[in-house]
């Protein structure tokens, strides 16, 4: 089984969730390197992986590391960048979080950078984790919203979109309702065809 060469940006909450993945699976990821902007905060994720090579600069990183895989945990705004730095350094596969991009044009750019240069992307989306993923098969399809700004619901304050989307598939705004709602009509959302 081949064993691949990881190099990673990011150690927020996320981030060290990332790296306990790949030192959990050793034997399919060798986590060769770890980036962090944050000097404090690498030197205590060094410290707490017992891990030697820690870099403050992703350039550098995929320079000296040649990884076989870029897994960056960052803020949305830095990803077109990265995997530009991803494609430049020959790097063949990427694991970031969602959003994928900040627009639609920014991830056409990204897939379009994959694509000429073989990368295989994962953006992760953490919400196989929720229970509200297990009740949506319950729900059956998933319905279609024509706008989630309606009035309030019934003998309520509440105003936000979020509660009225609740409200308007039924769900409810508390009693151990899912505290992700938004997250049925993203499981729908997909990139969608290059116009034209």
């Amino acid at each position: 089984m081949e064993r691949y060469r990881v190099a990673q940006a990011g150690l927020g909450h996320r981030g060290r969730v990332h790296a306990q993945a790949f030192l959990s699976n050793s034997d399919r990821f060798d986590l060769v390197a770890l980036c962090e902007l944050d000097e404090p905060r690498l030197e205590e994720g060094l410290a707490e992986y017992d891990f030697a090579a820690g870099y403050t600069d992703a350039e550098r990183m995929l320079a000296e590391t040649k990884p076989d895989v870029f897994c960056f945990v960052t803020q949305p705004h830095t990803r077109s960048a990265l995997v530009e730095l991803a494609a430049k350094y020959g790097v063949k596969g990427l694991a970031f979080e969602k959003p994928m991009a900040t627009s639609l044009k920014q991830a056409w750019t990204i897939a379009d950078l994959c694509r000429r240069h073989h990368i295989k992307a994962v953006v992760c989306h953490q919400q196989k984790y929720l229970t509200s993923t297990a009740h949506t098969a319950m729900l059956g399809p998933t319905p279609t919203v024509v706008g989630a700004r309606s009035p309030d619901p019934p003998g309520t304050d509440r105003g936000t979109p979020r509660h009225q989307l609740q409200w308007r598939l039924g769900r409810g705004t508390g009693g151990g309702r899912s505290r992700e709602p938004a997250s049925l009509l993203r499981r729908g959302l997909h990139l969608p065809a290059r116009p034209g």
